[in-house]
């Protein structure tokens, strides 16, 4: 099928998957994500456009498709890949689409919307923000807006004293991870991470093995200390992860990328005190910078880091309804 002077086509195993402009895929990938299909977008026997397409899922009771592995030289090509993804995604029976996303938000997702003037720091999206606009051109609207934030030499947080004492008082204990038992730590972590994101928008969960062939390779190579775990009664009831920004030259900054807590009152509180203990080393491994990365707008997390941080990023997610499409 073609558009113009743009020729339409599944990927069917040949072509290329990827440019030295775009964010990195390949065949290891794409088969790891599992993707119904990928749909590509030549224009003079060269990629212009591509995405990777998911079904089977349900948000707010209705069937929907999922675009992810985005990346396009142009707007025009940008839309006649996302206009052929939608048709193909509405005649497999989604009623909405969401993108970009690949396939499960434990996988990449969103946009970059605002760069602001901070370099881009490890674990985070990169991409031109005219893909933005992409989306936004072929019908789509923001579903979900996200932000970084920064803070620089953060201040002990006054209240941890008394959370900590609480939590304390109630059998509510922290650690670091034990690198020696790591499989170990993370089927623990994969267990409660079921159990916290569960209520999350886009929730949907993830094997075991999944989940260790995911954050393996990276909780192996961060410094000890890093990976924070809580236990009650001899179980996970909350975690956190971070990881020095191995982009910055300056060796000057902390990401904190992931905290999660069991639901419960009794918990209130744990994943801010897991929080400042990252603050806390942080400092102690000659780290002022600490990055809150990738939170979404309305969070619990944000709203605590905008007393003390600043915004540095903001990210978009996109969605469209795909009944009535012509």
């Amino acid at each position: 099928m073609s558009h113009d002077d743009w020729t339409f086509c599944p990927w069917d195993g040949s072509q290329s998957l990827s440019r030295p402009d775009w964010p990195a895929l390949h065949v290891g990938k794409l088969t790891l994500d599992t993707p119904d299909v990928h749909l590509q977008v030549f224009r003079e026997s060269r990629l212009a456009a591509r995405a990777s397409l998911w079904t089977g899922f349900h948000s707010d009771g209705h069937a929907t498709g999922m675009i992810g592995h985005y990346a396009a030289e142009s707007l025009e090509a940008g839309r006649t890949l996302l206009q052929a993804a939608c048709r193909r995604l509405r005649d497999a029976g989604c009623a909405r689409v969401i993108g970009p996303i690949d396939g499960s938000t434990w996988k990449p997702y969103r946009l970059v919307s605002d760069a602001g003037s901070e370099a881009p720091f490890l674990l985070e999206p990169i991409n031109p923000h005219a893909w933005n606009h992409h989306f936004l051109e072929s019908g789509f609207g923001v579903l979900a807006s996200y932000h970084s934030a920064l803070s620089v030499n953060p201040a002990p947080d006054p209240k941890i004293p008394a959370v900590r004492a609480r939590l304390s008082a109630s059998g509510v204990n922290t650690r670091a991870a034990d690198p020696a038992r790591l499989d170990a730590e993370l089927a623990a972590i994969h267990e409660l991470a079921l159990d916290s994101f569960s209520r999350n928008p886009l929730y949907s969960p993830l094997s075991r093995g999944d989940f260790l062939a995911l954050y393996r390779p990276l909780l192996s190579r961060l410094p000890a200390g890093f990976t924070r775990i809580a236990e009650h009664a001899g179980r996970a009831v909350g975690f956190a992860f971070a990881a020095p920004d191995l982009l910055r030259p300056q060796n000057d900054t902390l990401i904190v990328k992931t905290v999660g807590v069991r639901r419960g009152r009794l918990y209130a509180g744990l994943g801010r005190l897991l929080a400042e203990e990252l603050h806390e080393l942080a400092q102690r491994a000659g780290l002022p910078r600490v990055i809150h990365a990738l939170m979404h707008d309305d969070n619990v997390s944000a709203r605590t880091s905008a007393h003390t941080s600043t915004v540095i990023r903001r990210y978009a997610l996109y969605s469209r309804s795909l009944t009535g499409m012509v």
